[in-house]
């Protein structure tokens, strides 16, 4: 039985090992709501949700509005900072021609700039809502469970959200709300006081803008993948999702997907790029097919030259004795021999 070479072994499973860590950071990010994040607070889920509903374009950029056309598409954008000026008048343009945009984020300041910016009138209040009798394992996690009758709700029974906040409606029509023993906690202690708002609250909304219409959700967790195993998270987005050709998922204000998406992204928004990477794929598959008659084509170097090398018998049997001299003279001779002889027969193969 054949030896393990322990060593070389060792070896090869490290190299593989790196090469499947490199694949992995190539094609996966731990960014918070990114959509190629596996772990709890991705939206990998959401990818894989959409992709099976209508056709996925994942957007770095706000320019990839104006390519998509918004007669049954629906954008998320989750956790949003304030856009330029410019950004905000494609996403406008998007939904004004009857785009549906879904905006879910629980910081004030940077939701409601989001929010503003587009032409929406809902707002997120900012301060944790909480629920001590109907929640997901702490108050929390609160579950809406009053749900409107309209067509984004259908099939919702309730609405799971985690540290997220509630939605100032301002004329938007509330979605999902709250349980009626919700409170908002005013003063971030963890308790309902006396001046904590205490009732119902909404925490998902719809409004119309032009041809199209904005959704706000108050805790962009419901999207991650920790929270769509919630049956209502999950029967919400499917909700969004229902009779959608084209799901965009804008990306635009944060840094979100891996390298490699990255890169495939940006050959697919660049013909000359398209065309290099097929030149130099025909490129690297004709050098490939024709590796034999190149090598063959190319100077021999010195090193490689075979050497003729003729054993002489008296060179072999001294220097047999010189380095074994306790060996008998007849051991030696039957080494010479067995020296020449295989020596002979590697050169009857060549």
């Amino acid at each position: 039985m054949a030896s393990i070479d322990y060593p070389r072994v060792a070896v090869v499973v490290v190299l593989l090992a790196v090469n499947l860590a490199l694949v992995g950071a190539l094609t996966t990010s731990s960014a918070a709501y990114g959509p190629y994040n596996p772990d709890w607070d991705g939206a990998d889920t959401l990818r894989t949700t959409a992709s099976e509903e209508a056709d996925v374009r994942l957007a770095v950029s706000t320019e990839t509005y104006t390519d998509v056309p918004p007669a049954g598409a629906t954008a998320f954008v989750l956790a949003p900072e304030a856009p330029s000026e410019e950004a905000a008048a494609r996403v406008q343009s998007f939904v004004a021609r009857g785009g549906t945009l879904v905006v879910a984020g629980e910081d004030a300041n940077a939701t409601n700039g989001y929010l503003d910016a587009v032409g929406a009138s809902a707002r997120v209040d900012g301060r944790q809502v909480r629920d001590d009798q109907n929640n997901y394992r702490a108050p929390q996690l609160p579950v809406a469970t009053n749900v409107t009758e309209h067509d984004l709700a259908a099939g919702v029974e309730s609405l799971t959200l985690n540290d997220g906040t509630v939605v100032e409606p301002r004329g938007a029509t509330p979605l999902v709300n709250t349980s009626g023993v919700a409170y908002v906690d005013a003063d971030g202690n963890g308790t309902l006081d006396a001046t904590d708002p205490f009732g119902t609250f909404p925490v998902a909304t719809v409004e119309p803008e032009g041809s199209g219409r904005i959704v706000t959700v108050s805790d962009p967790s419901v999207f991650t993948n920790a929270m769509l195993d919630r049956a209502g998270n999950e029967a919400f987005l499917r909700a969004l999702l229902n009779g959608q050709s084209t799901v965009l998922v804008d990306y635009s204000h944060r840094s979100s997907l891996p390298p490699l998406v990255y890169a495939l992204l940006a050959v697919r928004a660049s013909p000359p790029l398209q065309a290099a990477v097929g030149v130099a794929a025909f490129g690297i598959l004709a050098l490939y097919a024709n590796r034999r008659r190149i090598a063959a084509s190319l100077p021999e170097r010195e090193a490689d030259r075979a050497v003729d090398v003729t054993l002489d018998e008296a060179a072999v049997r001294a220097l047999l004795a010189d380095e074994h001299p306790d060996w008998e003279r007849e051991r030696v001779e039957r080494v010479t021999e067995a020296v020449l002889r295989q020596h002979g027969t590697e050169s009857d193969n060549d």
